[in-house]
């Protein structure tokens, strides 16, 4: 299951490619469905960091993203996240692609991206 995802895997991330975010989350999806264990995913990363590939980034980042949706799912106590954004003169980057050709959309990005960490969890608001 493992050499299937890293095979359907990019060898680069593109965090402005909706896309790549996408097939990051269904690629973080599929490893939790198979690998619920901390340990394990953590045992899986050191192997693949090992090898020292810079073409692994991409399940890198979803092992790192399974991991943190892992961790987050053992706290129980009820948690209140805040987040603040650095948008000093990133009025052309906070706007999207479409607007502007430097634009990434990255403020509804990173929101969606909190959303997706925390979802199903009812202790964070």
């Amino acid at each position: 299951m493992l050499n299937r995802l890293i095979s359907e895997c990019p060898k680069f991330v593109d965090l402005t490619n909706t896309d790549h975010l996408e097939l990051v989350k269904s690629t973080v999806d599929s490893l939790l469905m198979n690998y619920s264990e901390l340990t394990k995913i953590i045992e899986i990363e050191k192997e693949l960091i090992a090898k020292n590939d810079t073409s692994l980034i991409f399940i890198l980042l979803a092992l790192k993203i399974a991991k943190s949706k892992l961790m987050v799912a053992e706290i129980k106590e009820p948690v209140k996240i805040s987040v603040v954004f650095a948008v000093y003169k990133e009025h052309k980057r906070i706007l999207e692609k479409s607007e502007h050709p430097h634009g990434e959309d990255f403020l509804r990005k990173k929101v969606t991206q909190l959303e997706y960490l925390f979802n199903d969890l009812p202790n964070f608001q």
